[in-house]
């Protein structure tokens, strides 16, 4: 699923987060899956670089997203091809894209970090995007003439 913020900053949020979905309502938050619906952020997350969202070009964007860990590696695998492909999508676009996929233990540590004030990795991560945008925004103001 894509959002757009204040700001011209997309949102791409895999599905987990539904089950917490007031959170994102008061200013943050963050969710995700397992397995296929974290490779879905990157995909959400490729395709609002590339073509936009909502007619506008986003000024960064936000893979939000939760794996919880299981008895074997594979949520470290998925956790770390969601991390290299979600670098890949910045670095191709010119776009900052902050990544705020989770990899937990269970859901009491994904309750703390998308609804605990203190911990709320997805506020951090919206602001982080912000601040990355007006950063990435100045700099191209002050490229020299080619």
């Amino acid at each position: 699923m894509a959002t757009v913020l204040r700001g011209g900053t997309a949102v791409c949020r895999g599905d987990w987060y539904g089950r917490c979905g007031r959170c994102w309502r008061r200013g943050g938050g963050s969710g995700g899956g397992t397995g296929g619906r974290a490779y879905a952020i990157v995909l959400g997350a490729k395709l609002v670089a590339r073509s936009g969202f909502l007619g506008r070009r986003p000024a960064a964007i936000v893979g939000m997203g939760v794996i919880l860990r299981g008895e074997t590696m594979h949520a470290e695998l998925i956790g770390r091809a969601v991390t290299d492909r979600l670098m890949q999508v910045g670095l191709r676009h010119g776009l900052p894209v902050i990544h705020e996929v989770l990899l937990l233990e269970n859901e009491a540590q994904a309750q703390r970090r998308c609804l605990d004030r203190r911990y709320n990795r997805g506020l951090e991560a919206a602001q982080t995007a912000l601040q990355m945008a007006r950063l990435v925004k100045r700099l191209e103001g002050s490229k020299p003439a080619q």
